[in-house]
């Protein structure tokens, strides 16, 4: 007995049709992580930005913060005098200051707040000049146990000026024309990175002027019943 199988017709993609949809699909990938990438680009560049923008602010209000809670005691003058160099494109400062407890580094000395801080430029780990705040109690050689700390504040530092008021000339002026006064004007500038295709010229510079609400404390007010 003959049996007779009947092959039923079937439809199916040619190899061209087949070619054509993955090169249709690459296309798909390709467009989704273009897209994909620029938006990670992006992110990354606006992080990066932000954090630098947050770096510069915190730079300029640390130097703010010390300048206004700046003090200096007549009785001790030798621990207490101001000392600023500002020769060259890089200043650097050193004075006490009581300082408040949103201070970088208060944690450290519990109650102290009454600490020499020092601001100098000098190349970081990295090769690029940076903005340090270096504190310790004014009498810290008399303690072995402790030592100055030390924190970086701004990074690729281009500028760091400084200049004070000169109330009998009646100018700026970059002497400190008495360490054993405390100046009534502070004016500086801090300038982050370099404009592009510029050597010298800053990416970004920041300008403050802080009024010291601090004058010398007089031997009067250190010890009222001392003084008639």
């Amino acid at each position: 007995m003959k049996t007779a199988f009947r092959r039923a017709g079937y439809e199916a993609f040619t190899m061209i049709e087949v070619m054509l949809a993955i090169g249709i699909f690459a296309l798909i990938l390709s467009a989704i992580y273009g897209s994909w990438s620029a938006v990670s680009r992006g992110a990354r560049i606006g992080l990066t930005a932000a954090a630098e923008a947050q770096r510069e602010r915190m730079t300029v209000k640390v130097i703010e913060d010390a300048f206004l809670n700046c003090q200096m005691y007549q009785n001790n003058q030798a621990n207490y005098t101001m000392v600023a160099s500002t020769r060259g494109d890089f200043s650097s400062i050193s004075f006490v200051a009581n300082l408040p407890a949103s201070f970088p580094g208060s944690g450290r000395y519990g109650p102290v707040s009454l600490r020499r801080v020092q601001f100098w430029v000098e190349p970081g780990s990295d090769g690029l000049n940076q903005l340090f705040v270096e504190q310790h109690p004014p009498l810290l050689a008399t303690n072995v146990d402790s030592q100055p700390y030390r924190l970086g504040l701004g990074r690729d530092i281009s500028l760091f000026l400084m200049e004070f008021w000169d109330e009998r000339e009646a100018k700026w002026t970059t002497e400190l024309v008495n360490s054993n006064q405390i100046p009534r004007i502070v004016r500086f500038a801090v300038g982050f990175g370099h404009a592009e295709n510029s050597t010298t010229n800053p990416r970004e510079l920041i300008s403050r002027i802080v009024s010291l609400p601090s004058t010398v404390i007089t031997s009067a007010m250190q010890a009222p019943g001392a003084v008639p």
